[in-house]
C-alpha cells in the first residue's frame, strides 16, 4: 500500500479510502486491485481552481474511472452500494475515463470510483493536484 493512504473508513460495508499527499507533494500514486464487480473508491479535498491530473492504467486495459463534483453521496439499495452525484466532463458513468485533466470547478471532497470492466483489475492510480 502506498502512503498516499490515509486510514481506510466505512460507508456500511463500502470502503472509501481518502487520499492523502505526502509533506510537499502535489503528486501520489496508488497500486492496488479490485475484484470483479467490485469497485474502489477514493476521495481527495481540492480547491476552486486548482489543476487535477487523474492518470489510471492497468494491466489489461481493463478499468475505468468515474469522477464525482463534491457533495456525491453513497447510500445502499438492493443491488449494493451505490455513489451518485454530477460528474466531471468526460468522466461520467459511461465515459469509461482512464485519464482527466483539467482546473477544478469549485473547491471541496472530490471522489474517484473505480471500477474493472471484466474480470478483476490490478491497476495504478495516479492524483496530481497544483
Amino acid at each position: 500500500m502506498s502512503s498516499a493512504f490515509a486510514q481506510t473508513y466505512q460507508y456500511g460495508d463500502y470502503p472509501v479510502t481518502p487520499i492523502r499527499f505526502p509533506a510537499g507533494k502535489t503528486t501520489t500514486t496508488i497500486n492496488d486491485s479490485v475484484e470483479r464487480g467490485a469497485s474502489a473508491t477514493y476521495t481527495f479535498v481540492a480547491k476552486e481552481g486548482q489543476h487535477a491530473d487523474i492518470q489510471l492504467t492497468t494491466e489489461e486495459d481493463n478499468a475505468s474511472f468515474i469522477f464525482y463534483m463534491p457533495g456525491a453521496t453513497v447510500s445502499k439499495d438492493e443491488a449494493g452500494y451505490d455513489v451518485s452525484g454530477p460528474t466531471l466532463p468526460n468522466a461520467g458513468r459511461h465515459g469509461r475515463a482512464t485519464h482527466w485533466t483539467g482546473r477544478l470547478p469549485v473547491s471541496g471532497k472530490y471522489t474517484l470510483t473505480i471500477q474493472p470492466s471484466r474480470g478483476g483489475a490490478t491497476y495504478r492510480l495516479s492524483v496530481t493536484i497544483r
